[in-house]
C-alpha cells in the first residue's frame, strides 16, 4: 500500500507535464493511455498475459504468442502497440503503477519480458492468481551497478516471481543476487525469431550491389555515410568482376571464426567472436566473460543461415538502403540522407513513396520491411554499434538470411546474441570503407533457444 501511495503521489506530481508531453506525436497514443486510461480499457479474459516493453521485445515474442489461443499483451510504447495490435485485438497499453491494482484482469499466467519489473504489475498479478514468469531475463554489465543499488525494490518484486528464465549463466548470477529465485537458463528468445522474407524485392536488386545499414540513430547517419566515401570511390574503379562476399560462407567446423579487416594501417586485425572475447571487442566495463548459452534442454542447436549465395557474378551498381530504427526520426533522416546523395551523385527515394526501388540510394521508412531488404543484401551494416551510449542491436534478423554483418564495437547490451552469430566483422566507424573491400564471410547462428520448452513450462500452468 505504500508503494501504490507513492507512486500515486508521484503521478499526482508529474500528470501536468506528462498531459502536455502527450500532444507530442511520438507519445500521442502511449501516455494518455498508461497515465489516464484514455482508450485503454481492462483485457478480455484470456489465461496468458503476455508483458513486452516495445516493437522489438513485442516482435521477439511473436513465434511465442502464435502457440497460445487465449491471450493478453501488454505494451508501453507507441510502436510497440501497432505490433501488438498485428498479434492480437486483446492488446493494451500498461497503465502506471497507480493504476494497476484497479485495472489489471486475472489472467492464470503472466510471462514478463526481460527487464519489465513493475512491482504493482507483479503483486497484483500474484493477488489474482497468476503464475509469473520472467522470461528472457538479463542484466547487462553497464546496468548491473543500478540493479545493485536498488536491490531493496528488486528483491520485492522477485519474491513475487514464481520462475525466472534467464539469457546465461552469467545473468542467472546476477539475478541470484538480487533475490531471483528458481532459475532456469533458457537461452536468448530472440535468437529463436529467424527471419523470413514477406515480399521478393530481386528484381530491384539485380546486377547491384546492395548494402543495407540497418537500425541507426541519431549521429550514426552521419558517421556512417561520411565513411563510405572511400569504398564509393573503389567500387567506381571496379571494372573487374568480383565475388558476391557471402560465397565466403561456408565452413565445416563450430568455432567461432575470426572476421579479419584492414586497419587504417593495412594490417589485418583479427577479431575473434566467441563468448569469451566478446567483453573487449564490445566496449563493456565488465571484467568477466560472457558465457555460452545454451537451449533449456541443453541441447546445441547448430543453425546454418538460409539463401547463401554462391554467384560468382560481380554486382556492379551499388544500392544503400538505409533504414532508422525510430520512425519519428524518418523525417530528420530523410534529409540528412538527400543531401549525402546529391552530394555524391546518387538518385534518392523514400520507400514509402513507391517510386519502384530504381533509385540509387533509399530510405526504408515502413515498418516489417527490413527482413524483405537484407535478404537481397550483400553486406550489412548494423547500426546502434557505433556510438558510446547505445549498446548494439541483434544481430539474428540479419544472419536469418546468411548476409556478411559488419557491426561497430559498442555493443554491451547484445553481447549474449552477437556470441550466437559466426563470422561478423568489428570495426570502427573510420575503418567501414576498408572493411566493405575485404571478402567478407557470410554470418551462420550458432545455437538457437528453444521455443518448444518455454511454450511446455507455459502451458503447464495454463
Amino acid at each position: 500500500m505504500i508503494y501504490t501511495a507513492l507512486a500515486f503521489l508521484a503521478w499526482l506530481a508529474a500528470a501536468p507535464f506528462i498531459f502536455i508531453l502527450s500532444f507530442k506525436k511520438k507519445y500521442r497514443t502511449s501516455l494518455k493511455a498508461r497515465f489516464f486510461l484514455y482508450k485503454n480499457p481492462k483485457f478480455s479474459p484470456a489465461a496468458v498475459h503476455f508483458h513486452a516493453c516495445s516493437l522489438g521485445e513485442v516482435n521477439a515474442l511473436a513465434p511465442l504468442i502464435s502457440k497460445f489461443e487465449s491471450v493478453a499483451l501488454s505494451t508501453t510504447t507507441q510502436t510497440g502497440f501497432g505490433a501488438a495490435r498485428a498479434l492480437t485485438p486483446n492488446s493494451r497499453y500498461l497503465p502506471f503503477e497507480n493504476w494497476l491494482p484497479f485495472w489489471l484482469t486475472g489472467s492464470r499466467v503472466l510471462v514478463i519480458f526481460e527487464a519489465e519489473l513493475w512491482l504493482n504489475l507483479i503483486r497484483s498479478a500474484k493477488a489474482r492468481g497468476s503464475y509469473v514468469i520472467l522470461l528472457n531475463a538479463r542484466i547487462s554489465d553497464r546496468s548491473y551497478a543500478s540493479y545493485l543499488r536498488f536491490k531493496f525494490y528488486y528483491r520485492k518484486a522477485f519474491e513475487n516471481i514464481d520462475l525466472v528464465l534467464a539469457q546465461s549463466e552469467l545473468d542467472a548470477a546476477r539475478l541470484r543476487e538480487l533475490g531471483a529465485k528458481n532459475i532456469k537458463v533458457a537461452g536468448n528468445v530472440k535468437s529463436a525469431n529467424i527471419a523470413v522474407a514477406t515480399k521478393d524485392y530481386s528484381a530491384a536488386a539485380a546486377s547491384s550491389f546492395v548494402l543495407t545499414i540497418s537500425n541507426t540513430h541519431e549521429g550514426e547517419e552521419e558517421l556512417i555515410l561520411s565513411n563510405l566515401n572511400d569504398f564509393i570511390k573503389f567500387r567506381s574503379s571496379q571494372n573487374a568482376p568480383e565475388k558476391d562476399p557471402r560465397a565466403a560462407s561456408t565452413r565445416s567446423d563450430k568455432s567461432l571464426p575470426a572476421a579479419e579487416l584492414h586497419g587504417e594501417t593495412g594490417s589485418l586485425e583479427p577479431v575473434n567472436l566467441n563468448a569469451a572475447s566478446l567483453d573487449t571487442a564490445s566496449s563493456s566495463n565488465a571484467s568477466s566473460a560472457v558465457p555460452n548459452t545454451a537451449p533449456l534442454n541443453g541441447a546445441s542447436l547448430n543453425f546454418t543461415a538460409p539463401n547463401t549465395a554462391t554467384s560468382t557474378a560481380a554486382p556492379q551498381k551499388l544500392k544503400i538502403i538505409l533504414a532508422p530504427r525510430h520512425p519519428e526520426r524518418f523525417e530528420k533522416v530523410r534529409e540528412i540522407c538527400e543531401i549525402w546523395a546529391r552530394e555524391h551523385g546518387l538518385s534518392f527515394e523514400r520507400f514509402s513513396d513507391g517510386a519502384g526501388l530504381g533509385s540509387d540510394f533509399i530510405l526504408l521508412d515502413a515498418f516489417g520491411e527490413l527482413a524483405n531488404f537484407y535478404k537481397i543484401s550483400n553486406v550489412v551494416i548494423l547500426g546502434g554499434s557505433f556510438l558510446r551510449n547505445i549498446g548494439g542491436h541483434s544481430p539474428i534478423e540479419a544472419a536469418s538470411f546468411g548476409v556478411p554483418i559488419i557491426s561497430g564495437r559498442f555493443f554491451h547490451n547484445q553481447k549474449a546474441l552477437y556470441a550466437l552469430v559466426q563470422n561478423i566483422a568489428l570495426c570502427e566507424a573510420n575503418e567501414i570503407s576498408n572493411a566493405l573491400k575485404e571478402p567478407l564471410k557470410g554470418t551462420r547462428i550458432d545455437k538457437i533457444c528453444d521455443l518448444k520448452e518455454i511454450e511446455n513450462l507455459i502451458k503447464e500452468r495454463i
